[in-house]
């Protein structure tokens, strides 16, 4: 978190966070941000509940969109948007449409070389008269809204969760709906982005950012870092992939009972495993989900040298899924964090950081015999000494065992006191991440999928990228 920037680097990076608003008013008409509401992506008030009082037809009964054959629409989507919020995205709607309706519609993207047809959905923000109107009338990063204006669909969203959450319940949210009157709302669903296929287990390690308060760099540019602000974008995250168990690194109190209150006001049913020690903060902790798993052990240790505001050690749970009896241990783990340039020493406290993990893993593998999982922020990389500790110990990183999807990226952008960055650093997991997730004592486990939650409203949240694994427990 802490690395040493150069002052050009920060002008640069405080520039960009000048430049335009999230959303889908980021991406209108000739680039134009027309966006009114006074600040930010997190201003909504009634996070996850739906607004729209909708009448109860079932979703197969809608073959009509304010009277007109759905058959008759395209689908067109903007094609400078970024991915979630572009053709992907659009796609989904289309499959969604088929899967239900049987009927499969055309797809365009805004290109002038496409016909402008006389029905369309126009999902996003694709270059179209009356989609600015629409998307600066959404309610903050997590809503949506559906209008149908002179037999055009427009349907825009704060981010690509409400694109996401449209599509998958896009039949059911047009039930009613006419000319001059919306349907919006305001939701994260759980589970927006399930388990891969075949997958019983979801793991994710999470550096927040340990910042409370708002900093004056981010206020004179109309920001805000404070742990109340960011909790939103954090809990939305946690809601739309659900994962089982998450790692957390540099949590402060103040953040994880936001993010607390926030997930049970989603209806997630998370636990967090608090420390027997007496630590003074939360850095490393845990959230569990304690409707599908049982907490059987816990442990904490804070390192006793290179540990700036006692941030550094590893947190431990031996979990027991309910539905199949299945163990395993999640330890999350925050190593030190200056560089060997910046302070001699550095990359040799690292690896006896390591050593002590080994030393402590080794030792729950022989009481309980399960597998176990070591993710978090080490502050090294794949090629140094440090990681090298743990593969010379029987540890695999789960980026090499992937075997439907490993991300190729590094999972960081540039977020800090003074600013933050819209773009994600284009570099490579191997040799370049990191955060990173091992297993040790694999016990027949699989690793599905190995990837990392980028919403692009993220970027103001932390400069790590949440990162997760998808598995099928193996039996000790």
């Amino acid at each position: 978190m802490k690395t040493e920037i150069s002052a050009i680097f920060l002008l640069i990076c405080l520039a960009l966070t000048c430049a335009s608003l999230f959303s889908c008013t980021q991406r209108v008409q000739n680039g134009e941000n027309t966006d009114t509401t006074a600040d930010s992506v997190f201003e909504y008030t009634d996070t996850y509940t739906e607004t729209a009082a909708l009448p109860g037809t079932s979703a197969s009964d809608v073959r009509t969109i304010g009277g007109i054959p759905i058959e008759e629409f395209t689908i067109v989507y903007a094609d400078h948007a970024i991915d979630g919020e572009g053709r992907s995205a659009a796609m989904e709607l289309r499959s969604v449409i088929r899967d239900t309706l049987g009927i499969t519609l055309g797809i365009n993207s805004d290109l002038p070389i496409n016909e402008v047809k006389e029905h369309e959905i126009l999902f996003g923000a694709p270059e179209r008269p009356g989609v600015a109107d629409v998307c600066s009338a959404v309610l903050g990063t997590y809503g949506y809204r559906i209008e149908l204006k002179n037999g055009k669909l427009f349907v825009a969203a704060g981010c690509e969760y409400g694109l996401k959450y449209c599509a998958q319940n896009f039949l059911s949210l047009l039930d009613g709906i006419s000319e001059n009157s919306p349907v919006t709302g305001s939701r994260i669903d759980k589970e927006l982005f399930p388990r891969t296929e075949g997958a019983e287990l979801r793991i994710m390690s999470n550096n927040v950012w340990n910042c409370d308060s708002n900093r004056k760099e981010w206020s004179d540019i109309g920001e805000n870092c404070s742990a109340s602000v960011r909790s939103y974008g954090f809990a939305a995250v946690y809601t739309a992939y659900y994962p089982d168990v998450i790692g957390f690194q540099e949590m402060s109190y103040n953040m994880i009972n936001f993010i607390k209150k926030k997930l049970r006001d989603a209806g997630c049913e998370y636990t967090h495993l608090t420390y027997t020690t007496g630590s003074a903060n939360p850095c490393t902790s845990l959230l569990y989900r304690s409707d599908r798993l049982n907490l059987l052990e816990q442990g904490h240790h804070d390192f006793d040298y290179k540990n700036d505001s006692k941030s550094k050690g590893y947190t431990w749970g031996y979990f027991e899924m309910k539905d199949s009896g299945k163990r395993f241990i999640v330890l999350s783990t925050h190593l030190w964090w200056k560089s060997e340039s910046a302070e001699n020493g550095s990359d040799a406290a690292r690896e006896m950081q390591a050593s002590e993990i080994v030393t402590e893993t080794n030792r729950l593998i022989a009481e309980y015999g399960c597998p176990v999982f070591v993710i978090g922020d080490f502050n090294t990389t794949t090629t140094s000494n440090a990681f090298k500790v743990f593969t010379k110990a029987g540890f695999a990183d789960t980026f090499n065992l992937a075997t439907v999807y490993a991300d190729n990226n590094r999972g960081y952008h540039y977020c800090k006191p003074e600013g933050f960055a819209r773009e994600t650093a284009n570099e490579p997991y191997e040799g370049k991440a990191i955060d990173h997730i091992i297993l040790k004592n694999s016990c027949g486990t699989k690793v599905l999928t190995f990837d990392h939650a980028r919403p692009y409203f993220y970027i103001k949240l932390s400069d790590h990228y949440p990162l997760y694994v998808d598995v099928v427990l193996g039996n000790k």
